[in-house]
């Protein structure tokens, strides 16, 4: 009876080191796909299309504010978005993935990044280009669909940070790293 024990427990024990990389790797490549696809997002079908692939039917966001928002809501907002302009960049780094009974939680840094004319010189000489760049920190819950990954909320921990004519370290390391 002990063994049968000691089996189940070390069935359902952490995943090792190699697996936790297959699992970052995994999930990383995941949100690399969501954001080239939101980079290339350019009407409102298309955010339908993000939202059939990458989503469960129940999404839900939840601002810095602790204000909970259904994908109704959310899509509008998405909608709205398209009318500002196309952004120049976009990534998604994990800063924490971890496997749960159903899927994986993550901390995740999202980072757009657009090209600016400050003609007010907010940011030095009026006139000038500059790069802004916008990171804002998530906590994900991600459920395993068959063979791949959906969203089932997003939840925003911290207000948004404007950083201009650099980025984050996060984006000078490698994508699925240790």
């Amino acid at each position: 009876m002990l063994i049968v024990w000691l089996l189940a427990m070390l069935s359902t024990s952490q995943a090792g080191p190699q697996d936790k990389f297959a699992l970052r790797c995994d999930v990383q490549a995941w949100y690399d796909e969501v954001a080239q696809m939101a980079l290339l997002s350019r009407t409102p079908g298309d955010i339908d299309t993000i939202h059939s692939v990458f989503d469960t039917d129940d999404v839900s966001f939840v601002d810095a504010d602790g204000h909970r928002h259904d994908w109704t809501e959310s899509r509008a907002r998405a909608v709205q978005a398209l009318q500002e302009p196309a952004a120049d960049q976009m990534r998604q780094v994990m800063r924490d993935v971890k496997a749960t009974a159903d899927g994986a939680t993550a901390v995740v840094l999202a980072v757009t990044v657009r090209k600016v004319i400050d003609n007010e010189g907010r940011y030095g000489h009026a006139g000038a280009s500059h790069a802004v760049a916008t990171a804002i920190t998530y906590h994900d819950t991600l459920v395993q669909s068959g063979t791949s990954w959906k969203l089932k909320t997003r939840e925003q921990v911290g207000a948004p940070e404007t950083l201009v004519d650099r980025l984050p370290k996060e984006l000078e390391g490698s994508r699925c790293g240790s």
